[in-house]
């Protein structure tokens, strides 16, 4: 199991500068204990938690308590500027309220009513002898209610706790259920690998790299998604039509046996960026949700705007994960664009 212990948002990094003094008694100190050994899926399970500061604080989930909970019990989260660290926010209920929530709801999270956005890049993870540590710099984009306004707005210095002995025993085998329904309900979430984050991280990816680029004439993106995968809009509270199977997913991205045709953002410039990655374990495969971005729109290479998020599932194939379903929830009309 994986939390933040401590997260400090810092305007300005900060010099220590040890005292001779200081160093010596250092040096007459015991040995320090070697830092723990951190495997692949620890690295990605810290960028998941990453991940989901950034959508707890995006949309005030849970009033707040979902943030609270990537904290552990003892974690804070605390302003740093001008050279010192300002109050500490600690404690669930005091957490919750540092993400907008609490007990009254979502009353403090102004940010949200701007449409304002947190987006994580550069994150380094380090080991450390208690778990690891890291950084990560943050952009803001929608500010002032302005969807084009991003800047970058300091950074964070987070340490983690590491504790596997909290993760859980192994699922007790058990008889198979002969009622689907109660079958579903009691159904394990698979156990994803390093590996599985790994791939499923260069699915998305890839479709990013297809949609931009309308390769093989759209028949790249169509193979992203299983043989059943379809995608869809999904906007004023209602799922769009779907495109489902190879031609009609080629259409999707502009091209098809005609040609790119249909690519009129890739004319203009548009390129999509895709951050904040969740993916989540369900027993058919996995489940995710990420932020896209786009920059270059109306041909303005300097026009970047937030522009909703994709909510996929993804299933395991003997040709690798693939996309189940792509549903884009959309900030924008897309006839606009």
């Amino acid at each position: 199991m994986l939390n933040s212990k401590t997260l400090l948002a810092a305007a300005l990094g900060a010099a220590l500068v040890m005292p001779s003094s200081a160093r010596a008694q250092q040096a007459a100190a015991p040995a320090a204990r070697p830092n723990m050994e951190l495997t692949a899926l620890d690295y990605f399970q810290i960028q998941q938690l990453v991940s989901r500061y950034a959508q707890a604080i995006d949309t005030c989930s849970n009033s707040g308590y979902d943030y609270a909970d990537l904290f552990t019990a003892d974690g804070f989260f605390a302003p740093f500027s001008n050279g010192q660290i300002g109050r500490k926010a600690q404690g669930r209920e005091a957490l919750a309220v540092a993400s907008g929530g609490g007990a009254k709801g979502c009353t403090g999270a102004g940010w949200i009513k701007q449409g304002v956005h947190h987006i994580y890049v550069n994150h380094i993870i380090d080991p450390t002898p208690e778990g690891a540590r890291g950084t990560v710099n943050m952009l803001m984009i929608g500010l002032g209610g302005d969807p084009n306004k991003i800047e970058h707005d300091g950074y964070y210095e987070d340490t983690y706790d590491v504790d596997r002995t909290r993760s859980g025993a192994a699922p007790t085998p058990r008889a198979q259920d002969t009622n689907s329904a109660t079958a579903a309900a009691t159904a394990r979430p698979v156990e994803l690998t390093a590996l599985d984050y790994f791939q499923i991280q260069q699915l998305v990816s890839k479709y990013a790299q297809y949609i931009d680029t309308c390769s093989n004439n759209g028949y790249d993106y169509a193979d992203l998604f299983a043989e059943d995968g379809f995608f869809a809009p999904f906007q004023n509270g209602q799922l769009g039509r779907k495109s489902q199977g190879r031609e009609a997913l080629a259409r999707v991205s502009g091209g098809g046996p005609d040609g790119c045709s249909g690519a009129g953002w890739i004319r203009q410039g548009v390129h999509h960026i895709y951050v904040n990655h969740i993916i989540d374990p369900t027993p058919e495969g996995a489940k995710g949700q990420v932020n896209m971005l786009m920059i270059g729109l109306g041909g303005d290479k300097n026009k970047i705007e937030h522009d909703g998020y994709y909510e996929d599932t993804y299933v395991k194939t003997p040709a690798g994960w693939k996309f189940k379903s792509r549903i884009h929830h959309a900030t924008y009309d897309p006839a606009q664009k």
